[in-house]
């Protein structure tokens, strides 16, 4: 089952430039999906798309088993958001903002302490929102998304002006909502924190998947895309011997070799020595988030 199901979504802003390109994809219930993409291939659109901010033009659109095309707006009870900053009235403190939700979403006053200690504003819960920090503001966003303990939550960038302790406390939430048993669409362009949290990846470029799948079977899908950094005295030198290998100069004294197989290692610095080059150091480059991004984004644009 599904949590949001996408077909063949289509969005222009002009006759010029098509942002969706007939775009499917499906975020599982219960999951952490990471939804990646340079800027411009046309995330805030999908998520703006999603929540009903934009109307689809083509294609469908189904949130929690519902098509958004003939939901109520019930539907969107279910359904929390943090679209990049959050809208914030700056003479009002937390618990005002909260309060107004409260009143708006018909949900009881008595959840506003609980959730503004989970996000970590409880001691802030009175400092109007002017005095707050970027941090601190994104933080107010996410309470304003918890507060009626939807089914399905959207963040867009939710880590954005948080320093490191302040991330991981945000990684601890949003692992605590999916073992609650609530689905998480997740965009942020910090890969190795997503590589942390996501059990499913969508890699969007130019309004269309390159990739849909488990975090596993995108690592195992580029499992044959290995490479080795080489420090040596004579980079250029080294480039030529390995000339078999597709391979790319770092800087002045490294190279960046591909592989198949890490048993091609020995031979590789074998060919190497045997030229008389001097070698300082070998890595083997982890085939992580964003190599794996990387990766993929460039072979579709070679």
């Amino acid at each position: 089952m599904n949590a949001i199901q996408i077909k063949n979504l289509t969005y222009s802003y002009s006759k010029k430039k098509t942002i969706l390109n007939d775009l499917s994809m499906a975020v599982p219930k219960g999951s952490i999906y990471g939804f990646l993409g340079a800027n411009g291939a046309g995330k805030s659109t999908t998520i703006r798309t999603v929540l009903g901010l934009l109307k689809a033009q083509k294609g469908s659109i189904h949130l929690l088993d519902t098509r958004l095309k003939d939901a109520s707006r019930s539907i969107f009870k279910r359904i929390g958001s943090l679209i990049e900053a959050p809208s914030l009235y700056a003479h009002l403190n937390a618990v005002e903002h909260l309060q107004l939700l409260a009143q708006y979403q018909g949900v009881s006053t008595k959840t506003i302490a609980p959730t503004l200690d989970r996000v970590g504003l409880l001691v802030h819960q009175k400092k109007p929102t002017s005095a707050y920090s970027t941090g601190m503001k994104q933080r107010l966003g996410l309470a304003m998304a918890l507060l009626h303990d939807p089914e399905l939550l959207i963040l867009d960038e939710p880590v954005n002006g948080l320093d490191p302790n302040g991330i991981t406390e945000i990684r601890k939430i949003i692992l605590q909502l999916q073992e609650e048993g609530k689905t998480i669409l997740l965009s942020s362009h910090l890969l190795a924190e997503l590589e942390r949290i996501v059990s499913h990846v969508g890699i969007l470029q130019d309004g269309k998947l390159q990739f849909e799948g488990t975090l596993q079977s995108l690592q195992e899908l580029k499992s044959g895309q290995q490479w080795i950094q080489i420090r040596t005295g004579d980079v250029q030198h080294a480039q030529t011997i390995l000339s078999n290998y597709p391979n790319e100069v770092v800087d002045h004294n490294q190279v960046k070799v591909q592989i198949s197989s890490e048993d091609q290692i020995p031979n590789l610095i074998k060919q190497v020595v045997n030229a008389n080059i001097s070698i300082y150091e070998v890595q083997v480059l982890k085939n992580d988030l964003e190599q794996l991004f990387i990766n993929l984004t460039q072979q579709e644009n070679e």
